[in-house]
């Protein structure tokens, strides 16, 4: 199985450390290549992955660094990766991932619980959902 864990950064946080664990769990088996993209920077958490797992950071400036998501896109297609566990805020660059590559299976989890304040931004969350 080929996985590819994306989050903001490795800064240490709750999302940023279910991430790591995950990676390293599924590392260990070695059927599975297990990838993990910081969208935005590093982090401490980078220095406890399992050696077994692809890291990378794309170090993203803004929303729209296409740089950023080119690199992205050819990684996938590169290592021909089929799942992609997203964990928080960079759903939304998984969302024009999957809409450029039907075949991979998109997870996303929000860590925050803080949806329900938020709704414009919960409003997109439910539209790019379906």
């Amino acid at each position: 199985m080929k996985i590819l864990h994306l989050v903001d950064t490795l800064r240490s946080g709750g999302a940023e450390r279910m991430a790591v664990n995950i990676c390293n769990v599924l590392s260990k088996d070695k059927k599975n290549s297990v990838f993990l993209f910081s969208t935005r920077e590093k982090g401490d958490l980078h220095k406890t992955l399992n050696k077994n797992v692809n890291f990378k950071c794309l170090y993203k400036k803004n929303f729209f660094d296409f740089k950023s998501f080119k690199k992205i896109l050819f990684l996938i297609k590169k290592n021909k990766i089929k799942i992609v566990h997203v964990h928080s805020n960079s759903i939304f660059w998984s969302f024009f991932i999957k809409l450029l590559n039907s075949n991979i299976k998109l997870i996303w989890h929000d860590h925050t619980g803080a949806r329900k304040e938020k709704i414009i931004k919960n409003f997109f969350l439910r539209i790019i959902s379906l």
